[in-house]
């Protein structure tokens, strides 16, 4: 038995693909006479598919190489792992037999994972023999690396760079094993397309983005970022597909012609699966456009007909379902569906929006062949949360304990604001009173910036008020009320105004008469400011004091002396006694953190 079959006994037995064989003596060096070359003959039966006399070159390969013969070793180690290759890439049922033969088993024992594994690590032996012969040997060398990448492909995404890597500089080497190097690049994304398969959208999207590492050039971190606001727009599967068939075109004159042609017939069928990976085109849809949203994070999308939304929903872990509705769909239908995902366990709907984007990237990227300097459209997501449906119609308001809508209100909303969209108006109210109503229509385009302006005094006069709740009335489309929800979220510039939406059927009953809208008025005049400025952290908390005094009556106006005493006391003079109270319980502790003997704070009050 020769050295080769020895090591490969061991091994396979090792792996429970147990090796007998019928292998040839060993052929030793002799009297260190230089070793017989290979002969024209014996190169010829090395072909695929494997002819009757192939496994007789490898035996005389082995004989060779045991008695010293580089060039018997490369060839014996190449031809082997073109065996491999074709078997695994083109189904050769020769090749697979030939493998058999060698590793003395049944044909019917050369499938399945610990077969390939006895096989991988039998390359990475025979790899080494050439490199024990001579270990500059520069086709050794790179045998070693495509065995080593069969025999444990990395894990974790830094070995899969390096690994990528180092397969590309064999391929772009174009000599003897660019084919092999080439079939690796192209397995590692074909499993990962294949995987793609078993999960759902965020899983599609991770298995999608690793095939850029063995198809582009640069590193596709981002593509793996946690949020979806560091992570570029994803891969579309039609344009991987296209890649690889690329990458398979650049085949030279080798063996592994067929395996070739059957993973570009693959890649072509793949890429025509329906319902795989499904793409989802912001403007094929007519989605409502935004200047600024959050890109889409793969939530599960409703679909009516969806008999496992729920299980979707629980799989999905995060409790958040995307509508893609067009802008001119009634915003009714968004509630229908809002409704559906509430019964079934969603606490949100993500309305799906057309968003524009400027990408930048390196060179060899994805996107980099694919952009120039204008921005393109990806699709991004408006979150509505669903606490307000179960609200009763006799008072949208009402804040009753147990319910999601009490928890919305002590989340995120005491004023229980709501933003009523129709047709012809937009009004802004609370069930304590009436803010404001804006005018909408093709000749008057100011509701939005009005609208803001509304906000921009409620944020002041109510700094810890977060959330709005949306009503659309009358008929409004998907496209006016993304309309009125992108003003209420943020400001032109993206500072945000309130971060945090939701859907309701009905308005609130609003009490009548204006106390609410002079009430924001007042609070919105409250200012704060202090000498020494070691104290200007602690302003927000007594603007807050301050602002509570204008819920009953006008806000006075004074200035406030503070005095840290020797037994270390901090007394007030000046202004009434809330202002008093407000400025000691708001900075006297940081005076005496901060060993300040005294302090100056202004109370005023300005119309807004």
């Amino acid at each position: 038995m020769t050295v080769l079959r020895r090591a490969l006994s061991t091994l396979v037995i090792s792996l429970s693909v147990a090796c007998g064989g019928t292998g040839v003596g060993p052929a030793g060096p002799g009297n260190g006479s230089a070793p017989a070359k290979v002969t024209v003959e014996t190169r010829a039966q090395l072909v695929i598919p494997p002819g009757e006399t192939s496994l007789d070159a490898m035996r005389s390969l082995e004989k060779l190489s045991d008695a010293g013969s580089v060039e018997a070793a490369v060839l014996h180690a190449h031809y082997l792992m073109d065996l491999f290759d074709d078997a695994r890439f083109s189904g050769g049922e020769e090749s697979r037999s030939l493998l058999a033969e060698i590793a003395g088993r049944p044909k019917d024992s050369m499938r399945g994972p610990a077969a390939t594994q006895a096989l991988a690590e039998l390359l990475v032996l025979d790899a080494d023999r050439v490199l024990e012969l001579d270990r500059k040997d520069p086709i050794g060398q790179e045998l070693r690396v495509l065995a080593s990448y069969d025999a444990a492909v990395p894990a974790n995404r830094a070995d899969v760079l390096q690994a990528m890597e180092e397969l590309k500089r064999i391929r772009d080497k174009r000599g003897k094993l660019a084919d092999n190097a080439t079939l690796r690049l192209f397995g590692y994304c074909r499993s990962a397309l294949l995987d793609a398969q078993k999960f759902d959208r965020v899983g599609q999207r991770v298995a999608l983005s690793h095939c850029l590492y063995p198809l582009f050039a640069s590193d596709p971190a981002p593509y793996f970022a946690e949020h979806s606001t560091e992570r570029p727009p994803p891969p579309q599967v039609e344009k991987i597909a296209a890649a690889l068939s690329t990458l398979l075109a650049t085949r030279g004159d080798s063996r592994l012609a067929a395996s070739f042609e059957t993973q570009r017939a693959w890649a072509k069928n793949f890429s025509k699966s329906p319902g795989l990976l499904s793409q989802i085109d912001p403007l094929a849809l007519r989605l409502p456009s935004v200047a600024l949203a959050q890109p889409y994070d793969d939530a599960p999308i409703f679909t009516s007909e969806s008999p496992s939304l729920g299980r979707e929903i629980l799989a999905d872990g995060r409790g958040h379902v995307a509508v893609a509705l067009a802008s001119e769909t009634p915003a009714a239908e968004l509630l229908t569906s809002a409704k559906t995902i509430s019964a079934v366990g969603g606490d949100s709907v993500l309305l799906l929006v057309a968003t524009s984007q400027r990408l930048r990237v390196p060179r060899g990227d994805y996107w980099s062949d694919l952009v120039s300097d204008a921005p393109i459209w990806r699709v991004g997501q408006l979150s509505f949360s669903l606490a307000r449906l179960d609200a009763t119609k006799n008072n949208p308001g009402q804040r009753t304990e147990g319910t999601k809508a009490a928890e919305w209100n002590a989340q995120h909303s005491d004023l229980t604001l709501h933003l009523i969209v129709s047709p012809s108006q937009w009004t802004l109210l609370s069930p304590l009173g009436r803010i404001a109503q804006f005018a909408v229509g093709d000749k008057d385009a100011s509701a939005p910036e009005m609208l803001q302006g509304a906000l921009l005094e409620l944020r002041s006069a109510y700094p810890d008020e977060q959330g709005i709740i949306l009503v659309p009335e009358g008929g409004t489309s998907v496209g006016a009320l993304t309309l009125a929800a992108e003003a209420a979220h943020h400001r032109a510039d993206g500072i945000p105004l309130f971060p945090r939406l939701a859907l309701a059927e009905v308005a609130p009953k609003v009490r009548k008469g204006k106390q609410l809208e002079a009430r924001v008025s007042r609070r919105a005049g409250a200012n704060v400011s202090v000498n020494p400025e070691a104290l200007t952290n602690k302003v927000p908390a007594a603007v807050r004091c301050y602002q509570a005094m204008a819920d009953a009556r006008a806000l006075p106006t004074a200035s406030v002396r503070l005095e840290r005493s020797a037994d270390g006391k901090v007394s007030a003079t000046g202004g009434t006694k809330k202002l008093q109270a407000c400025a000691t319980e708001t900075f006297a502790e940081e005076m005496l953190a901060k060993e300040l003997r005294a302090a100056e704070v202004q109370f005023n009050a300005k119309a807004r």
